[in-house]
């Protein structure tokens, strides 16, 4: 097709714009095959785009092929007023003569369609018929080109006016984010606010601007540490004006992470205040916080799950706020009945109340209120401690000569063993103590005494006599260690516990409170107190000459110290041990006092306290000792270690180094225990073995070093032990 090739060859000479080139091709390809070249040649010409010269000449170059003859002068023989007439294609595909004005150079003569030959003017007279108006898409291009080379420039002008004011639109709001980002929480909501005064409607940042306006406050509410709450009144406030708004689902993570911190902040705010009243307020807040964590449009199931840790804390936090005020509001009510016991100085009620409220709330026990109330009822104790009136009656001699003769027969095996020459044992069977020649082993006298098992003889200092407890006249004999005859007897008058004898003094205890100090050698007493409380287990005696004390275990609560010298109550410690869970006497030794408490039937701990140099103001120096099993035994004593037996076979020996700065009591060797069940176990104790009984009797060594106590032989398994191996 000749136009199209007319185009093409314009367009490699670059005579027109690109745009001018691609409008004519489109208005080609609208027209069909029915388009000339000359009519395209004209066209331009029209418009000023090409000049007459140009259009012959391209005319020519293209139709050179055709012309039989060389391509004429087209400017010959045109004079000013004449007129050429171009061929233009009309509806029925015929050419029809258009006047060019004068001033036009004339291109060559076209062929017509199909197969016509070039029309010569001179020769043919030509049929002039004006075309209809806007006929020809060529003429209407000087309209439509013109259009659209407006329109065009309008499009690109919004464009870019729309890309300069989104440009300004994106920096306004990043500006605002960027505040939010930094936790300037202040700055973000101006910047918000100021973004949607300027653009309210902007489709992509409005709805997030107005939802990150109301995290901000949120954000900034829950930084309130001491009224957390106010987050939860600005959510409960803001957040219904965001729920529909399209920004929120980008921020729904955080809402839902942030109204967990405030139910936090709230639960530990609760859990820091000392005031139960406080207390009670922040949880009822909390109350009106649980509202929003439980609504699935602020938390979803999928967020819930996520954060379920972060929920479960919180509920943890709430339920010992909870238990806290609980706490409190009994402690307020048990403090109160203290005071109104205290007052009538009924200490024991003011224990039990304590003791109540430890069981559920033990974290107490060093309660400020509660100690202060404690050292009350313990002076009130200490005051309560005065002289017992109630003396033991003393006998002389052969007064008391037993009517009923016995007669003993033994017999025996075995060699002599002169390593024991001199020595007395004294040994309790069947309701009589008997006492037997070390050396021979033959028996030298026996005396019925009862059958309180838990009396056993008690060896006089300088194996100069033994002392009985007869349990049916509760009276004590000294007898001499020969022919075991009475010296003297004391008639308690009351059932009395295991004695106590160091040195020339002799110390007797009773259930119902009395301590009794009475002189070995005569059976007189030095002095009496009586305790206000029941006595579980004899007294333990303060073997340092510059301390000279005693000290009591009562039945409950108070450890009592008293003045070995007269008796006087110069201190009450207040311990804390049930009822009855005291049953050897406690220890003084190097500065300290041990106190074994069994507190059920499997334990037992070992209470370490500290006290002066003169053996008062008892303190507690450690953490207590825990034993497998009860203690029925006394501990034994070697220099600075306290070797402790179980009824389950445990042993712990523990050493006391006063030069240690801190932690004084150390364990230095420990066996395991060995019983299952409650066993009447017993021990002997030297610096570095062990003999313990109690179905079988076996013999261990201590290793320091490893901290092991090693067993080196048992003997007479499944046999029953009665006496404690010496």
């Amino acid at each position: 097709m000749l136009a199209k090739e007319l185009i093409d060859r314009i367009e490699r000479l670059g005579l027109l714009d690109q745009e001018i080139i691609e409008a004519l091709r489109e208005q080609l390809q609208q027209s069909g095959a029915r388009v000339t070249p000359e009519a395209v040649a004209k066209l331009l010409v029209d418009n000023g785009q090409l000049t007459s010269f140009q259009a012959t000449k391209l005319i020519g170059e293209l139709r050179q092929s055709e012309y039989e003859t060389p391509e004429p002068d087209l400017t010959d023989g045109i004079f000013p007023g004449d007129e050429v007439m171009a061929a233009e294609v009309i509806d029925d595909g015929v050419m029809e003569a258009v006047p060019v004005p004068a001033d036009v150079t004339p291109v060559a003569t076209a062929a017509p369609v199909g197969e016509a030959m070039p029309v010569d003017p001179a020769t043919r007279p030509v049929r002039r018929r004006p075309p209809p108006p806007n006929d020809n898409v060529w003429d209407s291009f000087k309209i439509y080109g013109w259009a659209g080379i407006i329109v065009l420039l309008l499009l690109i002008g919004g464009a870019i006016y729309w890309i300069l004011n989104q440009e300004g639109v994106d920096a306004a709001y990043a500006r605002a984010d960027e505040y939010y980002k930094m936790q300037r929480f202040d700055d973000a909501q101006v910047e918000f606010a100021d973004f949607l005064e300027s653009y309210p409607s902007d489709p992509k940042h409005s709805s997030s601007a107005r939802v990150k306006i109301t995290m901000a406050k949120l954000y900034k509410a829950a930084s309130f540490t001491q009224e957390p709450w106010k987050g939860t009144e600005v959510a409960v406030k803001e957040l219904p004006k965001i729920i529909q708004e399209p920004g929120l689902d980008n921020e729904r993570a955080d809402l839902a992470d942030l109204l967990v911190d405030i139910a936090d902040n709230i639960t530990n705010e609760a859990d820091k205040a000392s005031d139960t009243k406080r207390k009670k307020m922040l949880l009822d807040k909390l109350e009106k916080h649980d509202v929003l964590i439980d609504d699935p449009a602020y938390i979803p199931g999928s967020l819930r799950t996520a954060l379920a840790v972060k929920i479960k804390g919180v509920e943890e936090s709430r339920g010992r706020v909870a238990r806290d005020i609980s706490r409190n509001v009994r402690l307020d009510k048990a403090t109160q009945e203290m005071e109104a016991a205290l007052a009538k100085q009924e200490t024991k009620q003011a224990y039990d109340i304590r003791s109540a409220l430890l069981q559920d709330f033990p974290e107490l026990y060093d309660n400020e209120r509660l100690q202060k109330l404690i050292i009350g009822a313990s002076e009130i104790q200490q005051n309560l401690v005065a002289p017992a009136t109630n003396l033991p009656k003393v006998s002389k001699g052969s007064a008391n000569v037993d009517p009923v003769k016995t007669i003993v027969l033994t017999t025996q095996s075995g060699r002599r063993a002169p390593g024991l020459a001199g020595e007395v044992f004294y040994l309790r069977a069947g309701g009589s103590v008997m006492a037997f020649d070390g050396e021979t082993g033959g028996l030298r006298w026996r005396r019925f005494v009862g059958y309180a098992e838990d009396l056993p003889p008690v060896r006089i200092f300088g194996d100069s006599g033994v002392l009985l407890s007869d349990s049916q006249t509760d009276s004590i004999l000294r007898c001499d260690s020969e022919k075991g005859d009475v010296i003297w007897r004391a008639e308690i008058g009351e059932r009395f516990l295991r004695p106590t004898s160091l040195r020339d003094s002799l110390f007797v205890t009773t259930p119902s409170g009395t301590i009794l100090h009475q002189d070995v050698n005569s059976g007189d007493t030095k002095w009496a107190a009586r305790i206000p409380q029941s006595l579980t287990a004899p007294p333990g005696i303060n073997r340092e000459r510059e301390a000279q004390k005693v000290y009591q275990a009562g039945g409950h609560s108070n450890i009592y110290v008293l003045d070995l010298n007269n008796g006087s109550c110069v201190e009450s410690f207040y311990l804390g041990h049930g009822a009855g869970t005291i049953a050897v006497p406690p220890v003084p030794l190097l500065g300290h006092v041990f106190v074994i408490e069994n507190v059920d039937a499997s334990e037992a701990l070992v209470h370490i306290l500290r006290v002066d140099p003169d053996g008062t103001n008892m303190r507690i120096a450690q953490p207590p000792v825990r034993l497998t099993g009860n203690v029925i035994e006394p501990a034994e004593i070697i220099r600075n270690r306290l070797a402790i037996l179980t009824d389950r076979g445990q042993v712990k020996i523990l050493d006391i180094e006063v030069t240690a700065a801190e932690k004084q009591v150390t364990e230095s060797a420990v066996q395991q225990p060995f019983y299952d069940q409650p066993t009447a176990t017993k021990m002997a104790f030297s610096d570095a073995m062990l003999w313990i009984t109690g179905t079988q009797i076996g013999r261990y060594d201590l290793q320091y070093s490893s901290g092991r106590i090693v067993g080196k032989w048992n003997k007479h398994d499944g046999d029953a032990f009665i006496g404690r191996p010496m």
